[in-house]
């Protein structure tokens, strides 16, 4: 999964919905629009960055995006 590698070099997309995943063929999700990703030098943001409806508890109250608040928003794709 794109996003396993993201993680892996500490990168949180912020903004996973469904307008952000294309399909491939049958079998392949593609992840795209990556201008509110995160990275490990960036400062941290100070507002609501992702599509509100798939937003992870934490970031609405301490705009706490990380790897698991990517997660929380493929689970709410799904």
């Amino acid at each position: 999964m794109g996003l396993k590698v993201l993680h892996e070099h500490s990168i949180t997309h912020a903004d996973v919905s469904l307008r952000n995943n294309m399909t491939a063929g049958e079998d392949r999700v593609m992840l795209v629009d990556f201008d509110t990703a995160l990275t490990p030098t960036c400062s941290r943001p100070s507002r609501i960055i992702e599509t509100a409806k798939y937003l992870a508890p934490e970031c609405f109250t301490s705009f706490e995006y990380s790897p698991a608040s990517d997660m929380w928003a493929v689970g709410v794709c799904m």
